[in-house]
């Protein structure tokens, strides 16, 4: 969320006080840029929430593949071992 900040009026106030004009400029700038660097707005999370959502369906994909191999896998050691078995019961 972007918090509104009026730094003339917050020198104004500053300089009131009897902050000297210099001290009040950088207490204003510095707290100026505190209040707004760094700060995510409404956009920048929806485009990341978009990028989340296109890798959760790259991941999504990529484990369809690799179920689809581990399938496969499974299926030539069955196969195997199907005919070791048969191989070692038909030599006895």
């Amino acid at each position: 969320m972007r918090v509104l900040f009026d730094t003339k009026e917050y020198w104004s106030t500053l300089k009131a006080a009897g902050i000297p004009e210099g001290h009040a400029t950088a207490i204003v700038d510095g707290l100026d840029r505190a209040m707004h660097q760094g700060v995510a707005t409404h956009e920048d999370i929806v485009a990341l929430n978009s990028d989340v959502v296109a890798l959760n369906s790259k991941v999504e994909r990529v484990e369809n593949r690799l179920l689809i191999k581990l399938g496969s896998v499974m299926f030539v050691m069955m196969t195997i071992s199907t005919a070791v078995l048969a191989l070692v019961i038909t030599r006895h």
